[in-house]
C-alpha cells in the first residue's frame, strides 16, 4: 500500500536496487520491434553505434494495460470504504505501469540518447461534492533527476463501488486513468531498473496539496523475453558474418536482462540438410567465417526463467 503524505516540501528520494523481474504479467507481453539492436559499424571490426533513429523498446499490449486496471480496482475494493466526502478529494492510492518506452539517439552508445516513457497511471481518490484535484506527475530516476511529465491526458474518470457498498450511505471512490509521458530523460539518467513515480494533487478550492509516491520497475516482465523471437542482429560481409545479441553492444538498455546463452543454427538457403549449430557469446557476439552464399538461420535465447521464441531469416555472405 502506498504511503499517504500531505506536505509542501520533499527531500529527494533516491532508490538503488538490483534488477528484479516481475513475473506477475502473464498477458501478451507487447510488441518487440524488429532490428532494435544497435549494430556495429559496417567495417565489422567491432562494436559501435547506429545512426540517428527513434526505437520503440517496449509497447505494452491492450490486454496488459486492461489487466493493470483490473488489478488496481481489485486493490481498491479490498481496501473497503474510504470515508465521507469532504470539501477536497483525498488522494489515497495510485498505481502506474509502463505503456511504452522509446529511445531517440544520434549514437545510442553515448549519454545523449533521449528516453521517453509513457505510463498508464491510475489514481484513486475519495469523492467530493465541491472541489477537484489538479494533478502534476513527476518521475524520480535512480540518479536523482526530476523530469516532469511533458504531456498527460485523462482517459477515464469513473466512480467505482465495491460489491455491497451503498453509494448513498458510503460514497464510492473515484478512479481516474491517465496516460503520462515523461520525455527528455537522457540515457545516463534512465539508469537502472527502478524509479519513483509521484502523483501530486492540488485542491481547486485551495484546500492544500497531497501526493503519493510509488516505486515502479523499469524492468520488463519475463513474458517480454519468452513471448517474442530472439532479437538477434546479423551483419554479413565478405567471407564472414557477425552474430550479435542485444547485449553484444556497449550500450544496451540498463534495465535489460541479458540471455544466459544464444544458440544459432544455419545452413545454405533452400537446403534440406542439417543445420550447423554454434554458440554465440551473449556479450561479445560471434564472428563466423563462411563461404560466399545465402544462408538461412534459426536463433534462440536462453534465460534463467525460460527460452525465447525462435528468430528466423536469411543472410548473404559475399
Amino acid at each position: 500500500m502506498k504511503t499517504f503524505l500531505k506536505t509542501c516540501t520533499l527531500a529527494m528520494l533516491i532508490v538503488f536496487s538490483s534488477c528484479k523481474k516481475d513475473n506477475s504479467d502473464t498477458q501478451n507481453p507487447g510488441t518487440l520491434p524488429a532490428n532494435n539492436v544497435n549494430k556495429p559499424s559496417s567495417s565489422l571490426t567491432g562494436r559501435g553505434a547506429s545512426a540517428a533513429k527513434t526505437t520503440i523498446l517496449y509497447q505494452a499490449s491492450d490486454a496488459t494495460l486492461a489487466a493493470a486496471y483490473n488489478n488496481f480496482i481489485a486493490e481498491i475494493n479490498a481496501m473497503g470504504p474510504t470515508g465521507k466526502p469532504g470539501i477536497c478529494p483525498v488522494l489515497y492510492d495510485s498505481k502506474s505501469t509502463i505503456k511504452n518506452v522509446t529511445v531517440t539517439s544520434g549514437a545510442f552508445c553515448d549519454n545523449n540518447a533521449v528516453v521517453s516513457i509513457t505510463y498508464r497511471w491510475f489514481i484513486a481518490e475519495t469523492y467530493s461534492y465541491v472541489a477537484n484535484l489538479n494533478y502534476v506527475f513527476t518521475v524520480y530516476t535512480n540518479l536523482g533527476t526530476v523530469p516532469h511529465a511533458t504531456t498527460f491526458t485523462m482517459l477515464s474518470n469513473d466512480q467505482i463501488c465495491p460489491t455491497g457498498q451503498d453509494p448513498l450511505v458510503t460514497p464510492c471512490p473515484r478512479i481516474k486513468t491517465f496516460d503520462v509521458t515523461v520525455a527528455g530523460i537522457t540515457q545516463s539518467q534512465y539508469g537502472g531498473p527502478y524509479t519513483i513515480n509521484r502523483a501530486t494533487g492540488t485542491c481547486t478550492s485551495g484546500g492544500g496539496t497531497q501526493f503519493l509516491d510509488e516505486n515502479v520497475s523499469l524492468s520488463f516482465p519475463q513474458t517480454y523475453y519468452t513471448g517474442n523471437p530472439a532479437n538477434v542482429s546479423i551483419l554479413a560481409g565478405t567471407g564472414q558474418v557477425w552474430i550479435l545479441t542485444y547485449c553484444s553492444v556497449l550500450c544496451y538498455p540498463p534495465h535489460t536482462v541479458c540471455p544466459t546463452a544464444c544458440t544459432f543454427k544455419y545452413r545454405l538457403a533452400g537446403s534440406t540438410g542439417a543445420y550447423t549449430t554454434v554458440s554465440v557469446n551473449v556479450t561479445t557476439g560471434l564472428n563466423l567465417p563462411l563461404p560466399a552464399g545465402t544462408y538461412e538461420y534459426i536463433c534462440t535465447y536462453t534465460y534463467s526463467f525460460g527460452t525465447s521464441l525462435p528468430a528466423t531469416g536469411t543472410f548473404t555472405v559475399s
